[in-house]
């Protein structure tokens, strides 16, 4: 996980926290930098779920 949060603050990504659940970790973060990790990962991609390309595309939209 926290290579994962490294490579979101190379990107100018911030204001992350890494919070363990369990035998998972689930990063938080609020809006701004949601919508900039939404981007930096499905802008040009082909999700495999259509809801998840809906999701990140709404999100994306709101920058």
């Amino acid at each position: 996980m926290a290579a994962f949060v490294a490579f979101l603050e190379s990107d100018g990504i911030g204001g992350l926290s890494v919070r363990p659940h369990k035998r998972i970790c689930a990063v938080g973060t609020t809006c701004g930098p949601a919508e900039g990790i939404a981007s930096l990962l499905y802008l040009n991609a082909e999700p495999a779920l259509a809801r998840k390309a809906e999701i990140a595309a709404q999100m994306i939209a709101r920058q």
